[in-house]
């Protein structure tokens, strides 16, 4: 039964297929309008142009300002982070030497974001410092379990602390797509 409406169903399609094509003719026109047309990309605004046009409340002077710095700590956060990375990828070899550099680099890190805690943020920069708590909230976390594994005194830090380091991971990749989204939004970069 299946066999035979295969059998009948790709002919119909082979067939119906080949009535609806585009004539020679139809094609040049095409092309012709397409390049014809007056719309080139020289003539068409950039982001920051357009948004602006659309919000001229928002001072794109003090967006650009916050958004560089912001874009600069984001990444800032994700080389602190990728130290502590090192920490998980070699289960085999944990040593006191590599979670006492995890721990110096969350510190560095929190202490960096004691920085950025003191700029003002613009308003449409709200929900990347919703995303942002988060991250942070997770790190401390992180940064308390690995206390914890420096002087022994929990058997499940490891596990505890590798779960608040993804956790703290995909907090920042919100960061990072927030804060795209903002960036394409307002025409930042």
């Amino acid at each position: 039964m299946k066999r035979y409406i295969l059998v009948l169903i790709v002919p119909l399609l082979m067939i119906t297929g080949c009535t609806i094509s585009d004539s020679e003719e139809d094609i040049v026109n095409d092309l012709t309008i397409q390049q014809s047309d007056d719309n080139t990309k020289e003539d068409q605004p950039n982001n920051m142009e357009q948004n602006t046009f659309l919000n001229p409340n928002v001072r794109t002077m003090d967006l650009q300002e916050y958004a560089d710095y912001a874009g600069t700590y984001i990444y800032s956060v994700y080389q602190y982070l990728e130290n502590v990375d090192e920490l998980f990828n070699d289960e085999g070899t944990m040593n006191e030497e590599k979670v006492k550099g995890a721990i110096e680099s969350l510190q560095r890190l929190l202490e960096e974001h004691e920085h950025y805690n003191q700029i003002e943020e613009p308003e449409p920069f709200n929900g990347l410092s919703d995303v942002h708590s988060v991250a942070i909230y997770e790190i401390e976390l992180l940064l308390e379990e690995l206390n914890k594994m420096k002087k022994g005194q929990s058997n499940y830090s490891l596990e505890h602390a590798r779960r608040h380091y993804e956790n703290a991971v995909l907090s920042h990749n919100l960061m990072e797509r927030e804060f795209l989204s903002l960036s394409e939004e307002y025409g930042l970069y």
